[in-house]
């Protein structure tokens, strides 16, 4: 019977999530690993967990002083009308942060995406807003380099 509950955490992508923080208290790695996991996991059927370890996730990095994460919803355009996808932007640039890679608004979105992918079904016009928002993305950022160079 173990093995078929093994399986099945497995299956459902709540499987590997990270061990609950100790008394309830969470550090910096634990916040790193706990993100990780919600980044790739598919964690539609387990919606309880992904709740849980957003709660402690986003209360972390907004006390956190060596994580700082500013989201302006102009420099978003993906963000344009679905304010419900600002948590998980704050979760996959905090992570970035904390990987110290450079903020890539190209890559975040594409994360973001599949983020919002394995949270729940994409629907056309959401399939829509982000192939509108990477156009969008990639012409800011072609403009920033031509006025760089």
């Amino acid at each position: 019977m173990g093995a078929w509950w093994l399986l099945a955490g497995l299956v459902c992508g709540c499987g590997g999530h990270p061990d609950w923080p100790a008394e309830g208290q969470v550090d910096a790695a634990w916040v790193e690993e706990a993100l990780a996991w919600r980044v790739r996991a598919n964690v539609r059927n387990c919606p309880d967990v992904a709740e849980a370890v957003d709660a402690l996730t986003l209360a972390w990095i907004a006390q956190s002083a060596d994580v700082v994460v500013r989201v302006d919803q102009a420099d978003w355009p993906v963000l344009t009308g679905r304010t419900e996808w600002v948590k998980p932007l704050v979760q996959i640039l905090a992570l970035d942060a904390l990987e110290s890679h450079p903020e890539r608004p190209l890559r975040a979105t594409q994360r973001l995406r599949r983020q919002v992918r394995l949270t729940h079904p994409l629907y056309p016009e959401d399939r829509r807003d982000f192939r509108e928002a990477l156009r969008a993305t990639r012409r800011a950022q072609k403009k920033a380099t031509e006025a760089a160079s």
